[in-house]
């Protein structure tokens, strides 16, 4: 019994002893770990902190960080700042792209409705030049990443993330996550760095340099000069007040009553050849900002229409420019057709030349076309044309279609066109001629032109997709104003309203940039069709989307239900 006894407490000695070395053991493993963690800790601070790590989750300083494949990380950008959830694209161009925004239209029928977060009363204000209240140029963020495609999202990357480049998709609405890069029938990217130009984010560039207020008002005080200060029967005798009677488009007189015309009126402009004339709208500015020319047009008495020339912030100014008339003279073949051909005048500090076409003594009123332009190298330091050519000009008294061009790259000057008409066809004369002229002379003397509306855009490289495909969804009657393969920044439309950002294209003649540009200002007071996130991709009223391919005025029901996602890298 004592043996055994004995034997038995050997062995529950030994058992504790056991037991005793095996904590040692995890103690020492456990201590071990513990030494690792604390020596990759400070190895994390050597290496600049760009790798924070914990018990949970790793937060990234941002996508430039990851190590991994496209989806979801966490990133902090801004270390006084709590670390948020957003999609890296690591395949593009090498990756490292952040998703900073997307652009979602909810309903295109509805302008500016709640849940336009980038235009309406959530995000732009009136058409004032107020600063408040918009999402472009503010820290407010919006929405969940995982819905991108289903509503508007913005986060603090957008605001926080130093970056050099911008890159798009577009990508179909309600998407998931995982299924954003496959789907997405557009990817592009820029490479020269805009952004390190404008502070290094898409808040920066929008706040501090290009913000989305009204263009200063270029040719619209001249204009409201004119008309407060002219009387053009004080100055004609007999002056006829013809009939603007041009139906929906508003760009020609129909009859002008007493059969002045049959037709006529139809004024365009170009500032390159005679195969890409830009027809005009009365009442409707057109900024040409390829060419560095604002065009207006004036249904006054008398008709006006002035283009300043060379001043848009265009580095390159037109070689010429051009106006064209077309008229059917309700004279049909009677009476006299007479022409003046450049004569100057002057008034003051400023010099106009003018060439003009009359037709009278036809029992109908008169028509007198006088095309001129004036200049001051004094005032405006203007550059003169080289040549004031009729390229084309009638001698009939039954149909013309009259072509006067400036050529020789001419800058800072005025060129125009006035209509004048006088009762039961009696002449227009010479000296009623220059007596207007003189009226729009002593107006323009203190005029200095002036818009902040620069050319920003940047050229772009594609992932996926290409111009052709892009120019095709663009409205047909926009197609051949517009040069695929850019991305454009704060476009103003003609009547000065701004859009935040032109998506694969920049825009030559700016009349209708909410047809495909992005974030619309609130105009409500203006005009609502221009106004929402997708302001007018839904075409002018009374205009139906297609499927697939664009309208005249209007996209594709595709590309409107489709999304806009803007990253930064």
């Amino acid at each position: 019994m004592s043996y055994l006894s004995s034997s038995t407490e050997h062995l529950a000695f030994d058992s504790s002893k056991g037991r005793n070395m095996e904590s040692l053991f995890w103690k020492a493993v456990s201590l071990l770990a513990l030494i690792v963690a604390f020596i990759a800790l400070i190895l994390g601070i050597v290496a600049h902190d760009k790798v924070i790590s914990t018990p949970e989750q790793i937060v990234y300083n941002s996508c430039d960080d990851v190590q991994g494949p496209s989806g979801t990380y966490n990133i902090r950008p801004d270390k006084t700042q709590p670390p948020f959830s957003a999609y890296c694209d690591m395949d593009s161009d090498g990756g490292r792209w952040t998703l900073v925004a997307s652009i979602h239209e909810n309903d295109i029928d509805g302008k500016c409705t709640v849940g336009d977060m980038w235009s309406s009363e959530q995000g732009p204000s009136q058409t004032s030049n107020q600063k408040g209240g918009r999402n472009w140029e503010n820290k407010n963020v919006f929405g969940r990443l995982e819905a991108v495609t289903n509503q508007d999202y913005k986060n603090p990357a957008y605001y926080s993330l130093q970056a050099s480049d911008i890159m798009i998709w577009h990508v179909p609405n309600d998407r998931r996550v995982s299924d954003w890069s496959n789907s997405a029938t557009f990817k592009y990217y820029t490479t020269d760095k805009i952004l390190s130009r404008y502070d290094g984010t898409l808040y920066s560039l929008y706040s501090k340099h290009l913000p989305l207020e009204n263009a200063d008002p270029g040719l619209k005080p001249l204009l409201d000069q004119i008309n407060a200060t002219m009387n053009a029967s004080a100055l004609i005798d007999s002056f006829y007040e013809y009939r603007y009677d041009g139906g929906r488009r508003k760009d020609r007189i129909l009859d002008g009553g007493n059969d002045m015309f049959d037709t006529g009126n139809r004024i365009s402009f170009t500032t390159q050849d005679e195969t890409s004339f830009q027809s005009m709208q009365y009442g409707q500015p057109y900024f040409f900002y390829g060419s560095g020319v604002e065009v207006v047009t004036a249904p006054w008495y008398p008709f006006l229409s002035l283009a300043w020339i060379g001043d848009l912030g265009s580095p390159t100014p037109p070689q010429n420019f051009t106006y064209k008339v077309q008229s059917n003279y309700g004279a049909d073949g009677k009476g006299v057709a007479q022409t003046y051909e450049n004569t100057m005048i002057t008034e003051g500090k400023l010099t106009a030349v003018y060439t003009a076409f009359n037709v009278f003594n036809a029992s109908d009123p008169s028509i007198c076309e006088v095309y001129f332009y004036i200049y001051s190298k004094q005032v405006w330091n203007s550059k003169l044309p080289t040549s004031f050519i009729k390229v084309k000009f009638s001698n009939t008294t039954r149909e013309a279609i009259n072509i006067v061009r400036l050529t020789g790259a001419p800058q800072h000057i005025l060129a125009g066109y006035t209509l004048l008409s006088r009762t039961s066809g009696q002449q227009v004369t010479q000296a009623h001629i220059e007596d207007i002229l003189k009226v729009y002379m002593r107006q323009a003397q203190s005029f200095q032109f002036k818009i902040t509306n620069p050319k920003v855009y940047s050229k772009i490289k594609y992932s996926k997709g290409n111009d052709n495909m892009l120019l095709t969804g663009i409205p047909t009657e926009e197609q051949s104003r517009v040069d695929a393969g850019f991305i454009q920044f704060r476009p103003h439309n003609s009547l000065g309203v701004p859009n935040a950002l032109c998506p694969g294209i920049r825009l030559r003649i700016a009349n209708n940039p909410e047809r495909m540009c992005i974030g619309g200002a609130n105009t409500a007071g203006v005009n609502l069709n221009l106004c929402g996130d997708y302001a007018g991709w839904g075409g002018e009223p009374g205009s139906r989307a297609n499927k697939t391919s664009p309208s005249e005025t209007g996209k594709s029901l595709t590309d409107i239900n489709s999304s806009i996602l803007i990253f930064t890298r």
